[in-house]
């Protein structure tokens, strides 16, 4: 060790802060743990200041034992490597022998050392402490009942590392790196102040190979909060672009976030994978509109201040000159993209994350729901999300799976969303497990997710599972608090989700939307009826306008003539009352039509209309066509109810190739 405390001093000072009432004692027999396990089990949060730090609020160089040396003497006694030479008056050290083992330097001279809080004053204040009483801020900056707390070093190394934590500031002396990151975890764990994305981003770095399994003993923990806020929160805008500004701002309250990954606001591929890359960046994602930035995601730019914002997707999906506006806003702006989903995917998991990770998570580049549902898990896990076709690896997956040489793989969804075929080639690309994620349905698949990756959780996020965009900026917010990501029905709670709830004895909801995507009764745990759906009144005449075409998959990757039902729209019924669509048409500029027969679409609820063959369901309904319909370029699609009148119809346009959602 770099440090050992004389075990009567360590008695003394340790009895002296538990009868104060400021330190816990500790325990009969002091449990053990790894590691990385410790690291990964700081709480998660973005630092915080609601008040102004000043040194002065921590009392620091007490002498607690009243032995006559204060705190910093006690450090420099116990550390030297020699009997120290003291003074002729009162506790004065003048010489001695203390090796600085952040730099590797050997000093003699009391006077070029410092004494270091391993966890800065400043950063305890940002990651906990400025809820402190004077006295518990006192206890932690005069901490000597825990090794890892106060350490002599050379003036220089202490002064060049200032109030930065190891995601700004690590040892020069690379044979530190693990006892540094083990040191500092200790510390945040004894105090229970939390750690940034970022922060434990670096630390797991630090404490890679050996040191992330080596054997660490937890200290007693010191008596300072551990409050969790309870009951529903709500975080929502006027729409998706106001919404994703609110969850920003619950996430970095103080503004700082180093990275903000730009999206496109009107389509959900391209951006699929950004959620665990803007957390590995200590970052938000943020939409903006095909041509232009909007006013509230500017003003959100302006606060953040990043220094860098990448631009996810190509030129056809967030422009040039949105990407020139962006420059005004960051010291750096780049895009990363491919030529499709499953290049970009692969491209920002590639550009963010090195070989070796963890993991990947993989899901189907087809939907949204499963990917979405696993963003949380990538965020706090640090796995990058890639997308795959229902029975095939595309290319640039491969790719993207032999650069970053996963440690195990988790597939996301069922097999009729990721064959088993594709399960087994994925064994190919990891030396450790490839498992399954998967439900029912999308509900109960999130619910899986959360299951696999939390095994307790005081706070969960929710978001609708019927759209995209409020999930999407609420992935890296979720993972940012170790929070999963779960979806619900719009008018009512899914059992699946509530059970997981339930499970994870988590008491705070945190709503990602408005009460139009995410009501009250949802939000508060109003479980979903299993009954069937009373017959909803037939449609006025003139047509139902709650009853829009919201998605059109237009040209999915592959030979879509062998995969039919990979094609297919989306019809959604966004009013407060059920429609029943029998004798409706759905069609397409070249008069493919498909006509409904008895079906009602409940109020809040989407179903999907593929073009192939199936059985159909409240959920999904089949075209039985043998050929590929929506696949034109040009192609609209057009929805008319059972008296021809026209209700609805979304058209591809030359920015949305692939898929468009209205």
């Amino acid at each position: 060790m770099h440090r050992a405390l004389p075990r009567a001093l360590a008695t003394l000072v340790a009895s002296a802060l538990a009868l104060s009432g400021l330190v816990a004692a500790a325990p009969a027999h002091a449990a053990q743990t790894t590691v990385g396990a410790l690291i990964a089990s700081l709480p998660l949060a973005p630092e915080s200041s609601p008040t102004v730090y000043d040194r002065a609020l921590f009392k620091h160089w007490v002498d607690a034992d009243r032995d006559g040396c204060d705190t910093r003497r006690e450090v420099l006694k116990k550390e030297s490597l020699v009997a120290v030479t003291m003074g002729a008056a009162g506790c004065t050290i003048v010489a001695g022998k203390w090796f600085s083992w952040y730099d590797g330097q050997t000093i003699t001279a009391p006077a070029d050392l410092d004494i270091d809080h391993m966890v800065p004053l400043a950063e305890a204040w940002r990651s906990g402490a400025h809820g402190w009483t004077a006295a518990q801020r006192e206890a932690f900056a005069n901490d000597l009942g825990l090794e890892a707390s106060l350490t002599a070093v050379s003036a220089s190394s202490n002064r060049s590392k200032g109030d930065r934590d190891p995601a700004g500031w690590k040892p020069t002396r690379t044979a530190a790196s693990c006892d540094y990151a083990r040191d500092w975890a200790l510390v945040k764990y004894r105090w229970n102040l939390t750690a940034d994305s970022a922060e434990v981003s670096a630390l797991t770095g630090m404490a890679s190979g050996a040191c992330a399994s080596s054997s660490v003993t937890l200290p007693a923990k010191g008596s300072v909060p551990t409050a969790v806020k309870t009951g529903v929160a709500r975080l929502a805008g006027s729409d998706r672009y106001s919404t994703a500004v609110a969850i920003s701002k619950s996430a970095y309250p103080q503004g700082g976030a180093r990275t903000v990954y730009v999206v496109t606001g009107t389509n959900f591929p391209d951006a699929l994978g950004a959620g665990p890359a803007a957390a590995a960046a200590a970052g938000v994602v943020l939409p903006v509109s095909g041509t232009g930035i909007p006013a509230v995601v500017a003003q959100e730019l302006k606060r953040l201040a990043p220094r860098e914002i990448v631009v996810v997707g190509g030129s056809g999906v967030v422009s040039e000159s949105v990407r020139k506006q962006l420059a005004g806003y960051a010291d750096t702006v780049r895009r990363v993209s491919g030529t499709d989903r499953y290049a970009t995917a692969g491209a920002v998991g590639t550009d963010r994350f090195g070989s070796g990770v963890a993991g990947v998570l993989i899901a189907t580049g087809a939907n949204y729901p499963d990917a979405l549902a696993g963003s949380a898990v990538g965020a706090v896990a640090g796995k990058p999300i890639l997308l795959v076709q229902k029975d095939s690896l595309p290319p640039a997956t491969v790719k993207a799976l032999t650069a970053l040489k996963p440690r195990s793989i988790e597939v996301l969804g069922s097999t009729g969303v990721v064959s088993d075929r594709v399960l087994t080639a994925l064994k190919g690309y990891t030396t450790g497990s490839v498992t399954r994620r998967a439900g029912a349905d999308r509900y109960t698949t999130a619910a899986k997710i959360s299951s696999g990756a939390y095994a307790k959780a005081s706070t969960v996020y929710l978001a609708t599972g019927t759209n995209y965009p409020d999930a999407l900026a609420g992935g890296p917010a979720a993972g940012g608090v170790r929070a999963p990501l779960l979806l619900t029905q719009p008018t009512c709670m899914p059992k699946a989700t509530l059970d997981e709830i339930k499970r994870l004895g988590a008491v705070r909801t945190v709503v990602l939307g408005g009460s139009g995507v995410v009501s009250d009764a949802a939000a508060r745990g109003t479980v979903c009826s299993t009954a069937a759906p009373a017959p909803a009144p037939a449609p006025k005449p003139s047509g139902s306008p709650n009853v829009r075409v919201s998605t059109v998959l237009f040209d999915p990757p592959g030979d879509e003539r062998k995969a039919l039902n990979e094609e297919y729209v989306v019809l959604t019924n966004r009013g407060t009352t059920g429609a029943n669509l029998k004798g409706w048409t759905l069609r397409d500029e070249k008069s493919h039509a498909y006509t409904f027969g008895t079906f009602t679409l409940g109020a809040g609820k989407s179903v999907t209309v593929h073009t192939g063959k199936g059985t159909n369901s409240s959920t999904r309904l089949y075209w039985g066509s043998g050929a590929p319909i929506w696949n034109n370029d040009g192609d609209t699609a057009y929805l008319k109810d059972a008296a021809g009148k026209h209700v609805h119809s979304c058209g591809w346009t030359s920015a949305a190739k692939v898929s468009v959602t209205c």
